[in-house]
């Protein structure tokens, strides 16, 4: 008898990622944790002349709480990944091109530093100057972090996306705390509860709707009771900002939805050429008959935030009030060129009107403030023109490449839809924000260096285009 042999399987060996993989999934995992808990967090500081309560809860914790008197969550959470990135850096084989924001941001505020220092101001405080400082170690920080993760078109989808669940999240948030909490602990203006927890919460609310309508446009999803379901999410976002209780979101939602409107070529279909012409008109006969009737409307409907479009509303006041002031303290304090110094507090040459919500509880009756309500304003008075210029001119070249990227044919829907998307956010932040606020300059610096990093890796043919999926 012949007996036969069995052969066992040999098992495959186990392949351990390399330290450096492991590090670069460390990291983007990181970030990805990051950006989750920096959504859903609230931060109080912009909302809380409106919410009536300085009180201490689980989500303005992480902004409210502090180490040693002065560390908060998110100082010591980007610490630490700026430390895993700088290992990422050291270890990465591949040599990085200079980044223009990297190197210019540390000159900018090492020069408004230096201006501070020798022409200070009484009224200005260190809690001043290291309140600014701040804004912009986060916006420097959290672009370096997201610049050191190696991009693919996959990663960049995956953290945009978990920014509109997060979005999302803030929404549900809104709707679960308003079933509980009282009506001094809810965001209110001109009479009315607003539609959102944290007024910095607007920025991340603007990707989720732009993202979201650049998918319609695109023709995703592909199914089409999928698409209608976003194609509602999208309108119900729309309808909630032009019934708000805010001027400035109506401005930014339009702009925005021009914007796509022109990237994805609508101007030469005649349904919308059509449809843009009557919406016109009806803006244009609305304005005129506010204008010319001056309708008694109460503070709580839905169009009373169209009759405060005038010169004696507080809020229009205050920014032309603010635009004066700011004029006269470049001329009288010689602040063209290089501002009047990072975290300088700017004076009331022009009287201010009395307006609630423009200025700290500690600012309220004193002639010097810190921020401004003016686009760009914040941005002047700490670096000048030319500082500015130089950041803008910087940032125009990042966003230039970024809308060049979007002109590739192997470019999924998807992740073009991301981009857009980013890059409005960043526009928002840095115009009308002013990177002034801490969170909308952290949000900022991960979305520019998460549009950079995929640039670069298409540009060296490591963008890994995916197909579409529905």
């Amino acid at each position: 008898m012949t007996s036969l042999a069995v052969t066992r399987p040999v098992p495959a060996p186990v392949v351990h990622p390399l330290p450096q993989a492991r590090l670069h999934a460390m990291l983007f995992g990181g970030l990805q944790a990051f950006l989750l808990i920096l959504a859903l967090s609230r931060y109080d500081a912009t909302s809380r002349v409106f919410r009536g309560t300085a009180e201490i809860d689980l989500f303005n914790w992480f902004w409210r709480f502090r180490w040693l008197g002065f560390l908060s969550f998110f100082d010591i959470f980007l610490a630490a990944l700026v430390s895993l990135a700088a290992v990422v850096s050291v270890l990465s084989p591949q040599r990085r091109t200079a980044d223009g924001l990297l190197f210019l941001l540390p000159l900018l505020v090492g020069v408004g530093a230096l201006i501070g220092y020798l022409n200070p101001v009484v009224a200005t405080t260190a809690q001043d100057v290291l309140f600014q400082f701040r804004s912009y170690l986060y916006l420097g920080g959290a672009y370096f972090v997201a610049t050191r993760v190696p991009w693919t078109d996959k990663r960049f989808r995956d953290l945009m996306r978990l920014l509109v669940v997060a979005a999302f999240g803030t929404v549900a948030l809104v709707v679960v705390e308003n079933l509980y909490l009282p009506p001094e602990s809810r965001v209110w203006k001109y009479g009315r509860f607003a539609a959102l927890r944290d007024v910095a919460d607007f920025s991340i609310l603007l990707f989720a709707l732009v993202f979201l309508a650049a998918l319609v446009l695109s023709g995703r999803p592909r199914r089409k009771i999928y698409r209608l379901a976003v194609l509602v999410i999208v309108g119900w976002s729309v309808w909630s900002v032009v019934t708000g209780v805010g001027k400035g979101p109506v401005f930014v939602v339009a702009s925005s939805l021009i914007y796509l409107a022109i990237s994805y070529r609508l101007h030469r279909r005649p349904w919308m050429v059509a449809s843009a012409i009557v919406l016109a008109a009806a803006a244009a006969g609305a304005v005129l008959w506010f204008l010319t009737v001056r309708p008694m409307i109460e503070p709580g409907s839905p169009l009373y935030v169209y009759t405060t479009f005038r010169a004696d509303d507080g809020s229009v006041a205050t920014r032309a009030a603010e635009l004066r002031n700011l004029t006269a303290n470049l001329d009288r304090r010689n602040g063209w060129l290089w501002g009047i110094g990072l975290g300088n507090r700017w004076y009331e040459y022009v009287e201010q009107p009395e307006d609630p919500g423009a200025f700290q509880e500690h600012e309220q009756g004193q002639p010097w403030h810190l921020g401004m309500h003016v686009p760009l304003a914040r941005l002047v008075l700490d670096f000048g023109l030319v500082g500015l210029g130089l950041l803008l001119a910087v940032l125009a070249v990042r966003f230039r490449r970024s809308w060049r990227l979007l002109r590739r044919g192997d470019l999924n829907a998807t992740t073009r839809a991301c981009i857009h998307a980013a890059g409005l956010a960043v526009a928002y932040e840095l115009v009308v924000s002013s990177l002034s606020v801490p969170k909308g300059a952290l949000l900022a610096g991960i979305l520019l260096g998460a549009l950079a990093g995929l640039e670069r890796a298409h540009r060296g043919g490591a963008g890994s285009p995916s197909p579409e999926t529905s």
